[in-house]
């Protein structure tokens, strides 16, 4: 039996350029917006934010965002 191949291969590379390409828009998009420049505390704080947002949301039935 054989797994992979180059068929595999393919679909590894093409998927791993996707993703790539992703990677490179987000990027782009961040800096256009200055969210490049965000250091680890402000990161963390929105990420908190949104979570309390969120959870409270979810007890009061609405939805977020």
């Amino acid at each position: 039996m054989r797994y992979g191949g180059a068929d595999m291969a393919v679909k590894t590379s093409t998927k791993a350029v996707e993703a790539l390409k992703a990677l490179k828009a987000l990027q782009e998009d961040a800096k256009r917006r200055s969210l490049d420049k965000m250091g680890m505390d402000e990161i963390n704080a929105e990420i908190a934010a949104y979570r309390r947002e969120k959870r409270l949301s979810r007890r009061s039935g609405q939805k977020t965002r």
